[in-house]
């Protein structure tokens, strides 16, 4: 899971071993390498694909290599032990992965800390093997840096989000596609906002993290919104289908702005994954507040999320 420092750390790290060629992202039939694992220090924080982090879920690694989305079955040579993965989040580590605690026991003893295994990317949760997207050459061009996913034979938009865990919408708008449906094989899709539209689209795109007990009309009138324009944002047909640790996409509103608004702690919150979900920042929660102590915020609180 990553805080923000470990963001920051984890970016600058991956982005600097891959100016020097130590990172490559690429999608391998087989490789080995050094698995690790992360538990307590980050239980509930936001992982780098929205998520919230539960180091009790066995399919969660971090993973700076593949890009986010990527099913992998790791192996424990030692044993012969094996778990199926999906890249969730980033961290700044130069190994092979980051297992959550609960992958990580099903091959090994969490006492080692890091083994060696051999991993190979997957289809999907199955961890039925897809040899013609797991070797580069099979493709006949580079494979896509993290952040890009270069289309396949028969891919549709709706596979590739499923696959990447990002949506649909957001990998049309982000690439300019006026027809979802003519994605062409051999295409680079990006994964992330340009960076040029990443300031201006922030106002009308924020995101939020589905809290044990929120609704979609609670949620809608936290954010001065109609329920009808959260559920369309995300294509929600059904209000009461949201889920704990859904990322919802925030529409603006009609209105001027937001007006204050009140949040009580969860177990698990993190202020800066608070300011987050709210589109805040954690220096303007803080003041607001009065918070002395970020890290000593408790579960049951109250916050004043400030209007904007």
């Amino acid at each position: 899971m990553l805080s923000l420092s470990r963001l920051h750390v984890g970016l600058s790290a991956f982005a600097l071993a891959a100016a020097i060629g130590m990172i490559t992202p690429r999608l391998a039939s087989a490789d080995s390498g050094v698995a690790t694992w992360y538990g307590p220090g980050f239980q509930g924080n936001t992982m780098y694909n929205g998520q919230t982090y539960d180091m009790y879920d066995p399919t969660t690694t971090a993973c700076n290599i593949y890009p986010l989305g990527t099913w992998i079955r790791v192996t424990n040579p030692a044993n012969g032990r094996s778990v199926v993965v999906q890249v969730r989040d980033r961290g700044g580590f130069s190994h092979a992965l980051d297992l959550s605690y609960a992958a990580f026991k099903l091959i090994a003893n969490p006492a080692l800390m890091g083994i060696r295994v051999s991993y190979e990317v997957v289809s999907g949760p199955s961890g039925a093997p897809i040899p013609s997207r797991a070797s580069p050459s099979s493709r006949g061009s580079r494979p896509a840096p993290s952040g890009q996913y270069v289309v396949q034979p028969e891919d549709t938009l709706d596979g590739i989000s499923a696959t990447t865990g990002v949506s649909a919408s957001h990998i049309a708008e982000w690439n300019g596609l006026a027809d979802p449906n003519q994605v062409t094989v051999g295409q680079v899709l990006k994964l992330t906002p340009p960076a040029s539209s990443a300031s201006a689209s922030a106002p009308s795109s924020r995101t939020y993290v589905v809290q044990p007990g929120d609704t979609l009309l609670a949620i809608a009138q936290q954010f001065g919104i109609s329920a009808d324009q959260l559920a369309a944002a995300n294509n929600v047909s059904n209000p009461d289908s949201i889920v704990v640790g859904q990322s919802l996409s925030i529409p603006s509103g009609k209105g001027s702005g937001v007006a204050p608004r009140t949040y009580t702690v969860q177990p698990g919150d993190t202020l800066s994954g608070i300011a987050q979900s709210f589109g805040v920042t954690v220096d303007n929660l803080i003041a607001t507040n009065g918070v002395g102590d970020p890290s000593l915020i408790q579960p049951g609180s109250h916050l004043t999320i400030p209007g904007r």
